[in-house]
């Protein structure tokens, strides 16, 4: 296993400011037994041309151009095309440890496991990185490993893991949804028989955009929060057949995020007809699910379709919209200073 063929699928789109840090992060990864994919998704810019620059130079990197169809499509794409014993998940604009391979390989091999987990690091816009895996919980059983994942006690990103490939046979990201790494990587973790996990921070997420889909210009949160809704029901779903003890704690989770979801989207509209049907139903078969007062008062407005909704919508949206301009000035503003400082 120690020579195993490890697939790292790179989906690309609109990052040419840091799509050569990601590559360039895994061509020199000490482990060299690797396939390479990188998933060129329609994007406008030079990204297309500078992974056909990197196959051109290592027999490693497979480039596939697609037209534009979202990080699912895309990471279905490379799924398609894997060929290693071992997958593993990289965005674009993130990047790896040059060690990160070799380790979980190693750690996959000594504790015979069908997917290793490793910790990860923030890379914020003014340099600073922080890391996110520090205060994990302490986890040992496989078991407590995949209830931890279905109720988010530790992140459910799809990046950042190490898969036995023949765990995603039956399974593919479900096309056109945000947050759709809940949709699939609790499902691939229970069909596991061995997980090990350790909070050694391997992968570097990058948060150094400002321009992300929180910024709120278009209303994509709106969006958003009934991705993460439809992600939690699916947990609900699992839930019920693998560990019952955790359908109140995925409820309650589902329900916080379709009460937010449809109060934000009263008087925008982003949501379609059926889309707000289903939530609601949901919302009244959940009705004994713990939600905080407030939420319980807004679930009510919400089932009992109150004008005080109008009202309470275009509130929350002023206070969420000016939070996300805040934070996004704040970071061009850190960005800012540290390129001052360096000139």
């Amino acid at each position: 296993m120690e020579n195993s063929l490890v697939t790292i699928i790179i989906p690309v789109y609109k990052v040419e400011k840091y799509i050569r840090r990601c590559v360039d992060s895994v061509l020199t990864q000490s482990y060299q037994n690797l396939q390479i994919i990188l998933v060129d998704d329609g994007s406008p810019d030079n990204c297309g041309r500078i992974c056909d620059s990197y196959m051109k130079k290592d027999a490693r990197v497979k480039t596939i151009h697609q037209p534009n169809g979202g990080l699912s499509i895309a990471r279905n794409t490379g799924l398609e095309y894997a060929l290693g014993e071992f997958i593993y998940f990289l965005d674009s604009d993130d990047y790896i440890a040059p060690d990160t391979i070799e380790t979980m390989v190693r750690l996959a091999d000594e504790h015979h496991a069908d997917i290793v987990m490793a910790g990860h690091n923030r890379v914020e816009a003014d340099g600073y990185i922080h890391c996110d895996s520090k205060n994990w919980p302490d986890l040992h059983s496989t078991e407590a490993i995949k209830k931890a994942i279905l109720v988010n006690d530790i992140p459910n990103f799809a990046w950042g893991k190490l898969y036995r490939k023949n765990l995603w046979d039956n399974y593919r990201f479900p096309e056109h949804v945000l947050v759709e790494d809940m949709y699939i990587v609790a499902f691939v973790f229970y069909k596991a028989n061995r997980i090990f996990v350790t909070p050694q921070p391997f992968y570097y997420y990058s948060n150094e955009s400002s321009g992300s889909i929180m910024r709120g210009r278009n209303k994509s949160y709106i969006r958003l929060h009934y991705g993460q809704f439809l992600g939690w029901k699916r947990h609900v779903d699992l839930a019920k057949d693998v560990d019952p003890s955790a359908i109140s704690i995925c409820a309650r989770k589902a329900a916080h995020a379709a009460v937010r979801a449809l109060s934000l989207d009263v008087g925008v509209n982003m949501l379609s007809r059926e889309e707000v049907k289903f939530a609601k139903r949901f919302l009244a078969a959940e009705r004994n699910c713990q939600l905080k007062n407030v939420e319980k008062v807004v679930r009510w407005l919400i089932l009992s379709d109150s004008f005080m909704l109008f009202l309470l919508g275009s509130i929350q949206r002023k206070v969420l919209e000016r939070q996300i301009k805040r934070r996004a000035q704040k970071i061009e503003h850190k960005a800012y200073s540290k390129r001052r400082l360096i000139k």
